[in-house]
């Protein structure tokens, strides 16, 4: 049984890849050179790459409708029931994916070298949205510049990805010494935590640019390519999948009992309404394959927890709340059940700053 393909990936009429047309003023595009290497963060996400690309376009088309690529990664959002899937994105896009592009910018100098060698970069791969470097009253401003009247995209989710993505790659060349003062955000959130843990600072909706602000003295850190400095990947439940058997079955059934736990319904009835069956057939199923539902979903909380717990911005508050527990010390029992060890006692060992 394989898990359903995405190619509507919003509420709407479909739109297929060969309606696609070439962008125009009207609907600026993206290059797809930017956009295929996303689609390693949507598998381990636990989406179906093939249907990603089919549904963007992309493996035909050398520039991609802005408006398509927000409606296909919205639905992403809109399915897993998160609307900071750009956050969400933006970490698991691997360090290598965009290659020698990343190495460009990256490849030495000053943070304020690389930023600006980043700006001219995006002119290239986009249309219609500007990244410009702005120095004024000790502050530096690395701002998203929209054309004049142009509407918020639907949930931010491209501004939440480039914002983010920027901040994490900037972040890890200067050896984790880039801080941030303030981000700014046109569109709206209801939640603004997960923002403000990835962004490490306050974030603040619904302003009149998409900004990061930091202190200009940081412009002089020397930077490194990030894809020069190995490190220790935190573990995904997708590559945990994999790496355990090649059962096709119990993989879709592992990557649908992801996308439920990240979005915070755990249900049986859920699973098995998105895989296409009954609750009954696939607990059958699962007892044929030696494991059960609980088990899955044990499993998926644990290799999340472990993730979460090696980021460096991740406190054990911050993975109790995002696993769905309603308390820390019922978090932290669950946790030394899974592995052993205290949640504190992993973050001590595999943490990211002990990579």
């Amino acid at each position: 049984m394989k898990a359903p393909a995405l190619v509507d990936a919003s509420p709407g009429s479909p739109v297929r890849s060969s309606e696609i047309r070439s962008s125009s003023w009207q609907d600026p595009g993206i290059s797809a050179s930017v956009l295929r290497p996303l689609s390693g963060a949507i598998a381990r996400v636990g989406f179906d790459v093939s249907a990603f690309t089919s549904a963007l376009g992309a493996e035909v088309e050398s520039w991609v409708p802005r408006s398509r690529v927000v409606h296909v990664l919205s639905g992403y959002a809109e399915r897993l029931g998160e609307p900071s899937f750009g956050l969400t994105l933006a970490r698991y896009v691997a360090d290598d994916a965009f290659g020698t592009l990343e190495d460009t910018v990256w490849a030495g100098g000053n943070l304020r070298d690389a930023l600006r060698r980043l700006s001219l970069l995006y002119a290239l791969v986009t249309e219609g949205i500007s990244q410009q470097l702005e120095e004024r009253d000790g502050q530096a401003l690395l701002v998203l510049h929209a054309p004049p009247g142009a509407r918020v995209s639907r949930g931010g989710v491209l501004t939440d990805l480039a914002l983010a993505l920027v901040f994490l790659r900037a972040r890890e060349a200067t050896g984790d010494k880039l801080t941030l003062q303030s981000v700014r955000f046109r569109h709206h959130a209801k939640d603004p935590r997960p923002y403000e843990q990835l962004f490490g600072t306050e974030v603040l909706f619904g302003q009149e640019r998409d900004e990061l602000v930091f202190d200009a003295v940081l412009l002089r850190i020397p930077v490194r390519s990030p894809r020069r400095q190995p490190k220790q990947k935190p573990w995904s439940v997708v590559e945990v999948a994999s790496s355990e058997g090649r059962d096709d079955f119990l993989d879709q059934v592992r990557a649908a009992v992801l996308r439920g736990v990240r979005a915070g319904d755990r249900r049986l009835a859920r699973l098995a309404r998105e895989l296409g069956t009954n609750a009954r057939t696939l607990q059958r199923r699962l007892r044929g394959c030696g494991t059960s539902h609980r088990q899955l979903v044990d499993a998926a909380r644990r290799d999340l927890a472990m993730e979460l717990l090696a980021r460096s911005e991740t406190g054990v508050e911050d993975a109790a709340y995002a696993l769905g527990f309603p308390r820390v010390q019922a978090f932290v029992r669950a946790f030394s059940r899974w592995t052993g060890q205290s949640p504190d006692g992993f973050r001590a060992i595999h943490g990211a700053g002990n990579a």
